[in-house]
């Protein structure tokens, strides 16, 4: 196995080991809820994507195709929760509320042709991988669409420092 591989099987033990002592800290919490979400759909991803890097080393094309597919699902839901998170974190819910009915629809739509050709229409040779995803329409709009969520949690995180005192501050510092 390759360095690919171990790093998305420690990406995957680290996520899923972080979800499970934010669940046994505190799962009541509505930020921490929606934190194991994101965490575990990391994991999710990582997991199957180091069983798309294995099955590059059998020569598997179907078995590739179906596991980077497959993966897709857990990236696909890696930025609404991060999103949902932090708006969450600060308070926000009421404030952000159709934009997150928004966010919610377009991973859905995602989701929907997540194992179509319009997100990865095959796969292919490109440089060190066997079976690199080739992308369908779908997979630039989904990347556009995982741009923005990174862009807004983090402009409002950064938005978040400017406006906070005392304790809450001293939190979000660490």
């Amino acid at each position: 196995m390759n360095y690919y591989f171990w790093s998305g099987v420690v990406n995957a033990a680290t996520s899923f080991l972080v979800a499970a002592l934010v669940f046994l800290k505190n799962r009541r919490a509505q930020a921490n809820r929606v934190f194991i979400v994101f965490a575990a759909s990391v994991g999710f991803w990582a997991i199957c994507y180091s069983v798309w890097i294995w099955s590059m080393s059998h020569d598997y094309e179907s078995v590739a195709l179906f596991w980077i597919r497959f993966a897709m699902i857990g990236s696909t839901v890696i930025p609404l929760s991060f999103t949902e998170f932090v708006i969450c974190l600060l308070h926000y819910d009421k404030k952000w509320k159709k934009s997150r009915i928004f966010n919610f629809v377009v991973m859905i739509l995602i989701l929907a042709f997540s194992f179509s050709p319009y997100f990865i229409k095959s796969v292919s040779r490109i440089m060190d991988f066997q079976f690199w995803p080739d992308a369908g329409p779908l997979f630039y709009v989904f990347h556009l669409w995982f741009g923005i969520n990174v862009v807004v949690s983090q402009a409002l995180l950064v938005g978040s420092l400017w406006k906070t005192k005392g304790t809450i501050e001293w939190k979000r510092n660490f």
